[in-house]
């Protein structure tokens, strides 16, 4: 009876204990789980500061508008058309500069000015000088080809110009429908230029498309000019927008900009080359000690097998702010590319090269620059002003004996945002030579020597190396250094190993060497 009692007083003990260890394993479970939410919670809290931080160290994009750059006229003074009111015949292969020209003559000498209505049809114009309140309108399906003899400056060749002779404002030359189109390219010059934009303010220049023929300027120049007192302007308050271009040549392409002030650029696309170039060597600016671009925006700018939609050179020029928001490069070696600001000495200043380039004033313009900055102070020495003068390019780390010499200095950007980003890559890009060090071993093999330019080593052809590309260093700080802010990148289709925003030290190597073929 005793030993039943017993068994029966250990068996409850042991039913206890072994409750109480359940209940003790649940809650510390309990406590684990809710531990484990809370390190959960707490790596969310962590996660979306950092998201925030993030969001926060990207600024905001300034929204701007046409109008906030370029005023249209409230009504026109007068109404003229090409081919009714100036007897122009558009179906045959003449001249019609003459007829051009003194229509806008008349209409800008009206009190309001006016508008000049081009119907559909072919047109042969030369050096046509755009005036103060006359508005063109091209309409779609109008083409306008070089006229073929008559030239004033028939070396390098303008279709239009504006600003060169007086200063203009109020003044518009815009298609219709899809647009007109220029067509430069059954010609025997490849020296044209179809807009020199000079001394003016409140312009919009819009909607065409332009057959090029890998002519030798980019296609719309913004300058700096001046006039017989010394007056120095350039372009000021103007949208050039919904313009495409096919063709271009590899140093050059759509826009060349050299001093601007509150442009607006907008829907810009441009087969080859540079769509939107921000290169500021103007010689004229050199020489003035002043120049350069500020309140530069744009939008929508692309390219497509050439060397980078947007690019940044600021040279010996210090330049102002630039805003630009999406950029799209398909098949081209960058989508953003940022140059170094340098010193250039042209062997002008010294009486080289006046009457042609020779091997020896090569060499005697470099031991003349290094008499003066110091010796291994020149960096390069190579043809400028499409081969007709040699500079001399001086070292960043010899920028302050130049600017005791020469005054110049490298130039900077003070303030450039880019946002939304997009590289597709493709294997039909233009390069320049320096570009292939940058490439894998495995993409180099993949690089041709175009056969329609004989310089050799000043192009390639071959694959997308990155998305963006900085040439700038000094480790931020000294002469040249500048930031190029790029937000919200992204890469399509790049193999593996790319680096999608390369620096000037980012180089490939270990690759052995390529004679590069002839490209089919």
């Amino acid at each position: 009876m005793k030993r039943i009692w017993l068994l029966t007083a250990l068996s409850v003990l042991m039913s206890t204990m072994l409750s109480a260890c359940e209940d003790s394993v649940e809650e510390i479970s309990a406590e684990e789980e809710e531990e484990e939410e809370e390190e959960e919670e707490e790596e969310k809290k962590d996660e979306n500061t950092q998201n925030e931080e993030e969001e926060e160290l990207i600024p905001s994009i300034e929204k701007v508008v046409e109008e906030d750059f370029y005023s249209p006229p409230a009504v026109y003074g007068v109404t003229k058309n090409l081919v009714v009111d100036y007897y122009v015949n558009n179906s045959d292969e003449g001249d019609d500069s003459s007829e051009l020209q003194k229509a806008i003559d008349e209409i800008s000498a009206e009190e309001s000015g006016g508008r000049l209505i081009i119907p559909a049809g072919q047109y042969y114009l030369k050096e046509i000088n755009l005036q103060s309140n006359v508005h063109i309108e091209i309409d779609e399906g109008a083409t306008i080809y070089p006229a073929s003899s008559g030239w004033k400056r028939s070396f390098n060749r303008r279709l239009f110009y504006v600003g060169r002779d007086n200063y203009e404002e109020n003044i518009s030359l815009v298609g219709t429908g899809k647009g007109f189109t220029i067509d430069l390219r059954d010609d025997d010059s490849d020296r044209y230029i179809a807009f020199s934009l000079n001394r003016m303010k409140n312009f919009k220049i819009s909607n065409f498309n332009i057959q090029d023929n890998k002519t030798v300027f980019a296609s719309i120049l913004v300058n700096f000019s001046s006039d017989s007192d010394g007056d120095t302007k350039w372009p000021t308050n103007g949208v050039i927008s919904d313009i495409r271009q096919y063709d271009a040549l590899f140093g050059y392409g759509l826009v060349q900009m050299y001093a601007a002030d509150r442009i607006f650029f907008n829907n810009l696309y441009c087969e080859g080359g540079v769509t939107l170039r921000m290169e500021t060597d103007n010689r004229a600016m050199k020489k003035a000690g002043f120049g350069g671009i500020n309140e530069i925006y744009a939008e929508n700018i692309q390219g497509e097998n050439g060397l980078a939609p947007v690019m940044f050179s600021p040279h010996f020029i210090d330049n102002g702010k630039i805003q630009v928001d999406g950029v799209k490069a398909i098949s081209c070696a960058f989508a953003v590319r940022t140059d170094m600001g340098g010193v250039e000495i042209f062997g002008d200043d010294f009486g080289y090269g006046i009457n042609g380039v020779s091997q020896e004033e090569k060499a005697l313009l470099k031991q003349k620059v290094e008499e003066q900055v110091g010796t291994g102070s020149v960096q390069t020495v190579y043809l400028r002003d499409n081969g007709r003068i040699w500079a001399a390019r001086i070292k960043n780390e010899f920028a302050d004996k130049a600017f005791a010499v020469y005054g110049l200095k490298p130039g900077v950007f003070k303030d450039i945002k880019v946002f939304n980003v997009e590289a597709i890559y493709g294997e039909t890009a233009d390069l320049k030579q320096h570009f292939l060090d940058y490439l894998t071993c495995e993409e180099r093999l993949k690089v041709c020597i175009p056969s329609y330019w004989d310089r050799v080593g000043q192009v390639y052809h071959g694959p997308s190396v990155g998305a963006v590309f900085n040439e700038v260093y000094n480790s931020g700080s000294g002469f040249g250094y500048f930031d190029t802010n790029v937000y919200n990148v992204s890469s399509t289709g790049f193999p593996i190993g790319f680096v999608e925003k390369l620096v000037h030290d980012t180089k490939s190597t270990g690759c052995n060497n390529v004679t590069w073929p002839t490209c089919l």
